[in-house]
Formats: structure tokens, C-alpha cells, sequence
């Protein structure tokens, strides 16, 4: 009645970001005279391609304290993520005058973070043809590392202390149950909360999940099991 299992993830990632700004002094507010100078327009075009990689690993145990009840405990390690950012700048700006003037940057960074440790618990109680689970996870965000990869013109000791000063240990939530109709139809539920690890922040941002599914088995050897999950945060 004990299982034991360890797992080794990986993980990957892109972000794209976009942005274009185009400003035009139609009216010609903008003329020279007074306090303005002869501004007729300006286009600026922002590009941000971030790609990540990361690697942890995750253990856990779970054991039968009764029939029908079973309790687990977890533990992840921190993820290491090696993260490669592109970023391109490209600002254009005109006058009435005739003159533009141009402006052009691309940067690439490569830096790497290492997010927390990750400890976790569960339970879960079966009454006949119900079975209740719930969960918790603590994780404390104070410990997040950003590093430079060794780099000597460039540092986050400031991002760092700022990360330790800012950021609090926060405690992950789910519940959850399954309904047996049966031996063919298993409805499911479930409700998860995460806090904002940001408690100086004006703008909550935790986290809330809601879950529904059912599950149809047709034969022993085949099942279908259709999910519904909608999250929602500031």
C-alpha cells in the first residue's frame, strides 16, 4: 500500500512581444514656434523573442493509511531555466524640417533563474462511490535567483535582494472530487487557489482554478474522459 516515484522534467518555453507606435502631428501643433519644435511624425517598433529551457526533479510518496483513506507527500527541486533573450528597438523620427533621425538597437541576453523549492501534501477519502482529494503546496518566491551566468559586466545582486524583500512564501490550495454513476459515467469537480507571493503589491494577482469533467467508460479497455478548466487572476 506505500508507492514510491521520482521524475525528471524538462521544460520549455517562448514568449513573443510586439509593439508598434506610430505618432503623427496632424494639426501641426507642433511648428517651431513658442516652446515645441517642427515635430511631423515618429514610428517606433519593439520586438521582444524570449526562449527558455529548465530541468528539475520531483519526488514523491504515497501510502494507504486505511482503505479508504490515502494521504502523499511531495518535494521538487528547485528548476534551473537558461533563458535567451532577443530584444530589437527601431525608432524613426521626422521633422518639418526635413531632418529624421534614426535609431537602432538589438540586444541579446543570456541569463539564467532558479525558482524555489517545492514541498507538498495530500489526502484522499473514498465513501463508497465518492472520493474527496485535497491538497496543499508551499513554496516560498523569496528564494527565486536570477544569475548572470558568470558575466562580469552585468549583476542582478540588486534584482536579488529586491526578489528576497519583496516576495513571501505562499501556500498553493486545491479540492477536488469524483462522483461514480455507476460502473459507466464518473462526474468530476474541483477548485484550486494560488496567492499572490507579493503582499506590497496594490494589485492582487492570485490565482483561482475551476474545474469540471466527466468520464465515460465504455468497455475495461476503453474510456473517455472530457475536461473544462477556467482560471482567472488580476
Amino acid at each position: 500500500d506505500v508507492m514510491v516515484g521520482v521524475g525528471v522534467n524538462f521544460v520549455h518555453g517562448d514568449y513573443q512581444y510586439n509593439r508598434y507606435f506610430n505618432e503623427v502631428d496632424f494639426n501641426d501643433d507642433n511648428d517651431g514656434s513658442g516652446l515645441t519644435t517642427d515635430f511631423e511624425s515618429l514610428s517606433l517598433n519593439e520586438a521582444l523573442y524570449t526562449s527558455m529551457w529548465g530541468i528539475n526533479l520531483r519526488s514523491g510518496i504515497s501510502a494507504a493509511l486505511t482503505p479508504n483513506v490515502r494521504i502523499g507527500l511531495t518535494v521538487e527541486s528547485p528548476t534551473a531555466y537558461d533563458i535567451s533573450e532577443d530584444y530589437t528597438m527601431l525608432l524613426d523620427t521626422y521633422f518639418d524640417n526635413g531632418d529624421a533621425f534614426s535609431d537602432r538597437q538589438n540586444v541579446i541576453n543570456d541569463y539564467g533563474m532558479t525558482t524555489p523549492w517545492r514541498f507538498g501534501g495530500g489526502a484522499a477519502f473514498t465513501l463508497s462511490m465518492l472520493t474527496i482529494g485535497a491538497d496543499a503546496e508551499y513554496v516560498d518566491w523569496s528564494q527565486m535567483r536570477l544569475n548572470a551566468h558568470g558575466r562580469g559586466d552585468f549583476s542582478f545582486d540588486e534584482v536579488n535582494r529586491q526578489i528576497r524583500r519583496d516576495y513571501d512564501a505562499v501556500l498553493n490550495a486545491s479540492v477536488g472530487a469524483s462522483l461514480a454513476l455507476g460502473e459507466t459515467v464518473t462526474l468530476r469537480g474541483g477548485y484550486a487557489v494560488q496567492p499572490d507571493p507579493r503582499p506590497t503589491e496594490t494589485l492582487d494577482r492570485s490565482k483561482e482554478f475551476f474545474s469540471a469533467g466527466i468520464g465515460l467508460r465504455f468497455q475495461r479497455t476503453l474510456q473517455i474522459d472530457i475536461g473544462w478548466k477556467h482560471g482567472r487572476f488580476g
